[in-house]
């Protein structure tokens, strides 16, 4: 989350590339969009992440300060999620002057066999539910499926999803 301001501290208009024949000037960015999604209530076994709403206005507000216009979406359930990143990336995903950046804040999860997933607010504990639990994340294998898919020029896609937090509160 702090690099995201060092990231985002100066906006490109234009990029020179350098090359052996000399520099020739790259086109900048049509638009900037980011969809910020942060859970925090959950409703079926994870534990509540306090901190994130907070967090979510501090991005916004840097985001914005860099000429992002932005989507956030707060607690979804698992049909909102993967409408969210959809919807969002039916608007803005097939635009190729378009800067993409994807935030995801809350809980995640990961098999043992290194697959990935987003936990929405109504998933429940895979370990109580494991059916109930794959009906409701999005997993990473979707994500980059929509990665593929999109012409924006550069797209962006941020997890904070390990701990969140709470490790500190376990302590």
């Amino acid at each position: 989350v702090v690099m995201i301001g060092q990231v985002f501290a100066a906006p490109v208009r234009a990029l020179i590339a350098f090359g052996s024949v000399g520099s020739k000037v790259v086109e900048g960015y049509q638009a900037s969009y980011a969809l910020l999604i942060g859970v925090s209530r959950y409703t079926s076994g994870w534990p509540k992440l306090e901190s994130i709403p907070k967090e979510m206005a501090e991005i916004e507000a840097a985001l914005k300060s860099q000429g992002f216009k932005i989507t956030q979406v707060m607690d979804p359930d698992g049909d909102e999620l993967e409408d969210a990143f959809e919807d969002f990336i039916d608007e803005y995903g097939y635009t190729p002057g378009n800067r993409l950046l994807f935030f995801f804040t809350g809980h995640g999860h990961s098999r043992e066999d290194g697959m990935g997933y987003l936990v929405p607010a109504d998933a429940p504990d895979p370990r109580k539910d494991q059916g109930g639990f794959y009906r409701r994340v999005l997993s990473m294998s979707r994500i980059m499926t929509w990665c593929r898919e999109m012409t924006a020029t550069h797209a962006l896609f941020l997890f904070d999803s390990c701990f969140s937090g709470t490790i500190f509160k376990a302590k």
